[in-house]
């Protein structure tokens, strides 16, 4: 695997990741992408999360990101109402139930984190995070400035 490209050895780590988070996340009842979605919306203030903002933020398209929802939706983790100010658009909202695992999710999030880097000592994940960081700022850069196709 040494002289794997740099890609793929991201891909093989992104899919590693999920599968990991998959099962630990069976008990929940929850996929690693509906987990994602729950946890985006327990950091962020109350009816200030759009569709869009999901989409934009984890990279993934308008139908992937409604089947979450939907599926979230039928869990009664999630609801959507009319954003106060656009009405074209509406805000997700977690439901009570939701609110209430606000600990677990937190908790859960680290416990995947600590799993899937276990095999790094702490001096390894401070320089992973930044590298990573930076990796995802230039190809979004590069995609904003029109220099890559969004689906490359």
């Amino acid at each position: 695997m040494e002289h794997e490209h740099i890609g793929v050895l991201i891909k093989m780590a992104s899919l590693e990741f999920d599968r990991q988070s998959n099962n630990l996340l069976i008990s929940e009842n929850l996929t690693a992408s509906q987990f994602k979605i729950l946890k985006y919306l327990t950091l962020h203030p109350q009816a200030s999360v759009r569709q869009i903002d999901l989409e934009l933020f984890f990279g993934m398209t308008n139908p992937t990101v409604t089947g979450i929802i939907q599926n979230l939706e039928k869990k009664e983790l999630i609801t959507r109402q009319n954003h106060p100010v656009d009405r074209r658009s509406k805000v997700i909202l977690l439901t009570e139930k939701a609110m209430t695992m606000h600990d677990k999710i937190l908790e859960t999030s680290n416990l995947i984190e600590a799993g899937f880097t276990n095999k790094l000592n702490p001096e390894e994940i401070a320089l992973l995070r930044p590298l990573l960081i930076k990796l995802l700022k230039t190809q979004h850069e590069k995609v904003n400035k029109g220099g890559l196709n969004a689906s490359q």
